[in-house]
């Protein structure tokens, strides 16, 4: 049964489907472009068990065409399960809808968001190109950069930073170098985050000022602000949630 708070991030999405679509711009720099945000059906499961389902979808359409799909998981806490399964979801809901999905997860804390943020490995490794020469390693690593889509390229990036510890010289400088800008980034998407949510509760009585206490304040504060904000039910509560000014 999911808790009250969990049922409470989950309504945002349910009452503003254009939170999903923010969030992923401004948290994982994922523009999915113009188009009206709608709820989708959170049926994922297929004829024969087992049954999945989704907290949220959201669509977005170019009029009767759906362009993009987001599946919306709340995960307050840490859930082996939920790991091995949100992979279908997505293949669920692509095999489906035909086109490009994405996968949003809402942690109640860092240590969640951590560990939901972490790859999943599938099998299909890509260490291939460390067993050629350095020269040619760069060549064929440029080509396929270059082809990939942009969100998908971001991905890549991550997951080979992330889930691979790099033998070769060539290796460790070519994606060594933005480690340290990228840990910058995931900061500035994680209060940029808390901001678009603070926006949606408070609408107009978000300020400047509102913005600059969001970036004074850790990891760890902001994951309760998070919290908080999805549990807020008026703009009264929605302000308490915030750090005073």
């Amino acid at each position: 049964m999911p808790s009250f708070d969990h049922e409470l991030i989950v309504e945002l999405f349910r009452t503003r489907a254009t939170l999903a679509t923010e969030l992923l711009r401004a948290v994982a720099a994922i523009d999915l472009g113009p188009g009206q945000a709608e709820l989708g059906s959170i049926d994922l499961s297929e004829v024969t068990p087992p049954e999945y389902r989704a907290d949220a979808v959201v669509l977005l359409r170019d009029g009767t065409v759906v362009r993009a799909a987001v599946i919306v998981a709340v995960q307050l806490q840490v859930d082996a399960d939920k790991r091995r399964r949100w992979p279908a979801y997505v293949a669920v809901l692509h095999a489906r809808l035909g086109c490009p999905v994405y996968l949003l997860v809402l942690a109640a804390s860092s240590g969640v968001a951590a560990w939901a943020s972490a790859p999943i490995a599938l099998g299909h490794p890509l260490a291939a190109i460390e067993t050629v020469p350095e020269e040619a390693a760069r060549l064929y690593w440029d080509a396929i950069h270059a082809r990939l889509p942009p969100a998908l390229r971001r991905e890549l990036e991550t997951i080979m930073i992330k889930s691979y510890t790099y033998q070769s010289e060539f290796a460790q400088k070519y994606f060594g170098q933005g480690i340290a800008q990228g840990r910058e980034e995931g900061r500035a998407r994680l209060v940029q985050a808390v901001a678009v949510l603070a926006a949606a509760k408070l609408g107009s009585r978000f300020t400047a000022d509102d913005r600059a206490c969001l970036d004074r304040l850790d990891d760890d504060a902001l994951g309760g602000v998070i919290v908080e904000l999805g549990q807020a039910t008026t703009v009264a509560e929605a302000r308490a949630a915030l750090p005073q000014t």
